[in-house]
């Protein structure tokens, strides 16, 4: 159990560290974001190496699933054989998806214009997604392979990012620019400061 607990601390240090690494040769991240209520659950933030986040294995994960029931393909999962042919073929598409995925949100402007990126920026940027993606695929196996707690990893991450995004969104003590000058980010801060500031109320 010691270990498993060791390998988990590990995992999510590791899913940590990409979620604060800002990919490199990013220009601008201003603009709405199209997809900001979706992050939690992805497991993305904007603008670091988790930009797509857990997408790519969850897109690739349905995709098969939906071959599955259209009686395209049959896998019994009780064959490790079959299993691990599954298992390769998701990760495989997984990558296929961060690809086209990554390339999409250049094209489409999520980053900036393309004129301004220029063509070596963009194409590190669509490099570092997949390889944040190659990361995130290592560390999922770790989990379904016994190395931490639970036997998925895109429900840890999921659960692990819509935690912490709930906690920050109580306890951020970051002030922010609202409708009526500057506030604090965090519900319980705002709430103080409503209650204790009678400008506001």
């Amino acid at each position: 159990m010691r270990n498993r607990v060791i390998w988990l601390v590990l995992i999510l240090a590791a899913f940590l560290s990409l979620s604060q690494m800002h990919l490199v040769g990013l220009l601008s991240t201003a603009g709405p974001d199209p997809f900001e209520l979706l992050r939690p659950i992805l497991a993305s933030r904007r603008g670091s190496l988790m930009e797509l986040g857990i997408s790519p294995l969850i897109t690739a994960t349905m995709f098969l699933q939906l071959l599955a029931r259209l009686r395209l393909y049959h896998v019994n999962h009780s064959v490790p054989e079959e299993r691990v042919l599954y298992e390769n073929a998701r990760k495989n598409l997984a990558l296929i998806i961060s690809l086209g995925q990554g390339i999409a949100y250049i094209y489409l402007g999520m980053f900036g214009s393309l004129a301004e990126l220029g063509r070596l920026n963009a194409g590190a940027l669509a490099v570092q997604m997949l390889a944040s993606t190659v990361v995130v695929i290592m560390l999922d196996d770790l989990i379904v392979k016994g190395y931490g707690l639970g036997n998925s990893g895109i429900n840890f991450f999921m659960s692990i990012n819509v935690t912490l995004t709930l906690l920050w969104s109580i306890f951020s003590p970051l002030r922010v620019e609202g409708p009526r000058g500057p506030e604090a980010e965090g519900l319980l801060f705002a709430l103080f400061g409503t209650v204790f500031d009678s400008s506001r109320l």
